[in-house]
């Protein structure tokens, strides 16, 4: 995860209005590659093959790393739904097994439920939490070290 590291930096300056600015997408140039933050309905389409939005959920955000190197790259993208946590988290399970991912953790701790997967050296990680009426799912997806 620490080739993340840097996108977290970069985020801050995109919010401050640094980077290119490309309608609802920023992006970010540097050294070590670059950051695309999206903040728009378009987000479900960063999603890992064979990993659908959840049904009926909102796009929200799309963030996309590209490392220099092979291999260096991943996506967050953030989806909103009325569905309660455990709900979606069934949803995802059952899509990540169909799409060839080997789910290695799954758990639920009071309103917040998280899934850990992975196939053929590319990570995937999924947490749905309450928030009053509505649960923000976060979907992690990229090269597994």
């Amino acid at each position: 995860m620490r080739r993340y590291g840097p996108a977290a930096a970069m985020l801050a300056l995109a919010a401050c209005g640094g980077g290119d600015r490309d309608g609802n997408q920023v992006t970010i140039e540097m050294p070590e590659g670059e950051v695309k933050v999206r903040a728009d309905g378009s987000a479900a389409a960063n999603l890992p093959e064979g990993i659908p939005a959840f049904p009926g959920s909102q796009a929200q955000t799309s963030v996309s790393v590209q490392g220099m190197e092979a291999g260096q790259a991943g996506t967050i993208v953030g989806l909103s739904t009325a569905a309660p946590p455990a709900e979606v988290m069934r949803f995802y399970n059952e899509a990540a097994q169909r799409a060839g991912y080997s789910v290695s953790a799954n758990m639920t701790m009071g309103d917040t439920a998280m899934l850990t997967a992975d196939r053929n050296g590319q990570s995937l990680h999924i947490t749905a939490s309450r928030a009053g009426e509505e649960t923000h799912i976060q979907i992690i997806a990229g090269q597994a070290e």
